[in-house]
């Protein structure tokens, strides 16, 4: 007996090459981080108090808004796992500047 779902490959729009979280927070919450610039992940970041250090990190992972709109805000994704092994989905949000260093979030973690 053939189980048909096993052989048809799903399809969707989405990146299918990229992990994601299996938890995503509702609303990404702000980090605050300790990274080499311009295109660096962090090597510490801060959360709820807590500071992880930084063991393994890939990224980033541009997600865009669409080029006609004005604010043309990116965000930079990362997957990070910390000492004890938590794997964390985080990004920066915008580029960094002159008079302006990005904003960093948690997003998602992994199993």
């Amino acid at each position: 007996m053939e189980a048909s779902s096993l052989e048809d490959h799903p399809q969707t729009y989405w990146r299918t090459d990229q992990p994601r979280p299996v938890e995503l927070l509702a609303n990404p919450e702000r980090i605050e981080v300790s990274a080499p610039v311009p295109d660096y992940p962090p090597m510490v970041f801060r959360y709820k108090g807590t500071v992880h250090k930084v063991k393994r990190a890939d990224g980033p992972d541009r997600i865009e808004q669409e080029w006609w709109l004005s604010d043309g805000l990116h965000r930079d994704y990362y997957l990070v796992e910390d000492e004890n092994g938590n794997r964390y989905w985080i990004f920066r949000l915008g580029h960094y500047g002159d008079d302006h260093n990005p904003d960093w979030f948690l997003h998602g973690f992994f199993a």
